[in-house]
């Protein structure tokens, strides 16, 4: 009776060891926030009407040479982005078939060069119109490609009150000229104490944007990027006060309205925007303004790994403007 008491109390024993384990693992495990396999609705494939001017823009996440840990977890220096990530972005190019994008976190000319060739042979897009500007951040720039041709280049590296500067182009868009403008505003990340969050630089920064856009934005004017603020704050809000141009409501095929996923920790924001002048608006397509659905930028490895092109989301928006008599 003993020996059968004392079995029943060791089962029991082992049975509370097991829950209590598991139990812990569920609590200290890290998350997994993974999106399910790769699946596309094609659907959900935003349709671009023939004679549409499609423009976007995009935060690369590091398509430079940086330090990096490869995929066998062996540390490089001066190592190019993944040939899995950059693979997702020729998925997400192909799919979304942009005809002018503003790019940040570029390393230079030759990287926007590779990207470019890239596209060419693995898409059939053309973008032989680019350019890179050299700020501050000599690591991290901004750029811009194009199928069309840049009639004017507008080059503002600010060094001493931007980062990574502001970088415009015009373009022929129909009969009208127009500019199109991107940023990479200053991160949240801070070394100063007295600006944690580096909201006063992100402030003068974006003053210093509204301000000349309000001065050389012209009439037909657009605005894009990385803005490492929410549509609310300050820096954002302080953009549309300098030089009356419109933040549009940019959401995806499910309504959603994030741009940046910090993927350890699942957190969404909305950091990227685009900013319309009142005369380009008369000719963006009703409903065109979209965010590219996660799955569009993403590849499945053979072990089931899901690989992100970056940590941020294109947006796009589509014009049809007035083309010439003859044309």
């Amino acid at each position: 009776m003993r020996l059968q008491s004392k079995n029943v109390f060791i089962a029991f024993a082992f049975t509370a060891s097991a829950i209590f384990f598991c139990l812990l693992s569920v609590r200290f495990a890290e998350p997994d926030f993974s999106p399910l396999p790769e699946i596309v609705d094609i659907g959900k494939i935003p349709e671009k009407p023939t004679g549409t001017l499609r423009i976007a823009s995009m935060n690369c996440k590091n398509y430079l040479s940086t330090n990096r840990y490869t995929a066998d977890g062996r540390f490089k220096r001066r190592w190019a982005k993944p040939r899995a990530e950059r693979a997702a972005m020729w998925k997400l190019f192909d799919v979304i078939r942009p005809d002018v994008v503003a790019l940040q976190e570029v390393g230079d000319e030759a990287h926007l060069d590779e990207l470019a060739g890239d596209l060419a042979r693995e898409t059939g897009l053309a973008f032989p119109h680019r350019v890179c500007l050299n700020g501050r951040d000599t690591h991290r720039r901004i750029g811009i490609i194009s199928r069309l041709p840049f009639e004017t280049v507008f080059r503002f590296p600010e060094e001493e009150i931007m980062s990574r500067g502001l970088l415009g182009v015009q373009i022929p868009a129909g009969t009208k000229p127009l500019r199109i403008f991107t940023v990479h505003l200053k991160s949240k990340l801070s070394r100063s104490a007295e600006d944690p969050e580096c909201a006063a630089e992100r402030l003068a920064e974006a003053d210093y944007v509204g301000k000349e856009l309000g001065r050389s934005g012209g009439e037909y004017c657009i605005l894009l990027g990385d803005f490492n603020d929410f549509p609310e704050s300050e820096p954002v809000r302080r953009i549309t006060k300098n030089c009356g141009m419109r933040r549009l409501n940019l959401r995806d095929s499910s309504g959603e309205t994030w741009t940046y996923r910090y993927l350890k920790m699942n957190e969404k924001r909305v950091f990227d925007h685009f900013f319309i002048s009142r005369e380009a608006e008369k000719f963006k397509l009703p409903n065109s303004e979209r965010i590219a659905d996660e799955a569009f930028a993403r590849k499945t490895l053979p072990d089931g790994k899901l690989v992100y092109a970056s940590d941020h989301r294109m947006i796009f928006v589509d014009f049809l403007f007035p083309q010439e008599a003859g044309r």
